[in-house]
């Protein structure tokens, strides 16, 4: 390979770098947006690891993007858990589970309540 070619290959992964990080801004704007709507649902007044049941399609006309979360857990049977730091939601088809879960970094994810549970 000669230094031209590493030169250029070197180049074009910074300027991937480079618009990999120019989008953060525009990811944390969502991430933000998505706790402030969960943060809107008042779950703190909830016990904790209580679910809140709702309509997907209520939270989508809010704005919250499904993409964006902050952690993942898998409960039994591989069904995710997104969080936006401490409130967290399942889908599952036209529904959504809402949780909050202060200690959610430290907690293992077979821990967390389900729809059925309740």
């Amino acid at each position: 390979m000669t230094i031209a070619a590493i030169l250029i290959t070197g180049n074009k992964t910074l300027l991937e770098q480079k618009k990999a990080h120019d989008n953060l801004p525009e990811i944390f704007k969502i991430i933000k947006k998505n706790y402030e709507i969960l943060q809107s649902y008042d779950l703190e007044k909830t016990p904790m690891g209580r679910i809140v049941l709702m309509d997907k399609n209520e939270l989508i006309e809010e704005g919250f993007n499904f993409r964006f979360c902050t952690s993942v857990h898998y409960k039994q049977g591989n069904i995710p858990w997104k969080f936006c730091f401490e409130l967290g939601w399942q889908e599952y088809g036209n529904g959504v589970e809402l949780v909050l879960w202060q200690d959610q970094a430290e907690i293992e994810a077979p821990l967390l309540p389900s729809r059925r549970d309740f």
